[in-house]
């Protein structure tokens, strides 16, 4: 039999907008023994990032654009300032309205999408063409 492939976290799937000229992406070293995936909330300085757990006095310093992580410290890149980002894919140690205010203190605006599913779309009918 076969095996299962499985799909990766993009960017895309959490990231919406972002500055132009890679403003908005800032290089990070991630901690030796964290494994962070692409859309978690990152908090720490530029030579040692780790994964946000939600009631630290720490700042949040932005989320991780790929995912990173093994046994040493990786070279990677985070989005630090000035990106629109969907909420509700976020992987986050903190409830969602901490989160979306720790992300708001440096400039990251998180909107909650519509669910992945089991959406319903509001519809309006249109009165048709009235008869002569």
């Amino acid at each position: 039999m076969a095996n299962a492939l499985r799909e990766g976290r993009y960017p895309g799937d959490w990231l919406k907008w972002e500055e132009d000229n890679l403003y908005s992406r800032e290089d990070c070293t991630v901690s030796a023994g964290q494994s962070l995936v692409s859309g978690e909330v990152v908090m720490g300085d530029t030579t040692a990032t780790i994964t946000w757990d939600g009631v630290s006095n720490a700042a949040v310093t932005g989320i991780i654009l790929f995912d990173a992580g093994a046994a040493g410290a990786v070279k990677s890149v985070r989005i630090a300032r000035d990106a629109i980002v969907n909420a509700t894919v976020l992987v986050s140690g903190g409830s969602a309205p901490n989160t979306k205010l720790a992300l708001a203190l440096i400039g990251i605006v998180a909107r909650t999408g519509l669910p992945l599913s089991g959406a319903t779309i509001a519809t309006e009918t249109l009165p048709g063409p009235s008869a002569p």
